[in-house]
């Protein structure tokens, strides 16, 4: 007789990405990085799931804190760190992104694993720069526009790639740097070491 067929396992509820609830409460779902506060929010507004979300990350920041505080020695560079992800978390949600802190994300919904931890923490450095030159260069032109296009003078635009290229191969120097030295005798590849 054939054996039954086995279901897969439930797949975790996500919450439901309101673009009214996210446009609304995006101010609210910063403060809760701000340290005590996000304890305040995660009680308070419960009926909006970015603040929740949000609210989530930032009291397990708190929590660290309040941990790296207590360790003698290296709470300095552990609290510098936390106050990074805060100030990514405070960024992020500002902005109105679903953001998952690296490490802080899985510790607030309970699924932290050292190796899904590791992987997301690298895969947050290596896009890093990519969330660094979004912020850079949609902050002008969510709303007018490029500013290149609307002529303005004295406008900050963002470099391109060809802007970098071009920088590069033009300050080059064509020689090296060093002098070279032509009496050093040609290695005989015949001898072994």
């Amino acid at each position: 007789m054939a054996e039954p067929l086995k279901t897969a396992e439930p797949v975790p509820a996500t919450p439901v990405r309101d673009p009214k609830d996210v446009e609304e409460n995006k101010d609210l779902a910063a403060l809760s990085y701000a340290w005590i506060m996000a304890v305040v929010l995660l009680i308070s507004k419960k009926h909006s799931p970015f603040v929740h979300f949000h609210a989530k990350q930032g009291t397990v920041l708190f929590i660290l804190s309040v941990i790296f505080w207590l360790i003698p020695y290296a709470n300095r560079g552990l609290e510098l760190l936390v106050f990074f992800l805060m100030v990514w978390g405070f960024l992020a949600s500002a902005q109105g992104h679903w953001t998952e802190l690296p490490f802080v994300g899985p510790l607030a919904r309970g699924k932290c694993t050292f190796r899904g931890s590791w992987k997301q923490t690298v895969a947050a450095i290596v896009h890093a720069k990519h969330w660094v030159v979004d912020l850079w260069t949609h902050h002008d032109r969510s709303q007018t526009g490029s500013t290149k296009d609307q002529g303005h003078k004295g406008a900050i635009l963002t470099p391109t790639p060809k802007t970098f290229d071009k920088l590069s191969a033009s300050t080059l120097p064509l020689t090296p740097s060093f002098p070279i030295q032509s009496d050093i005798p040609p290695v005989d590849s015949s001898t072994k070491l």
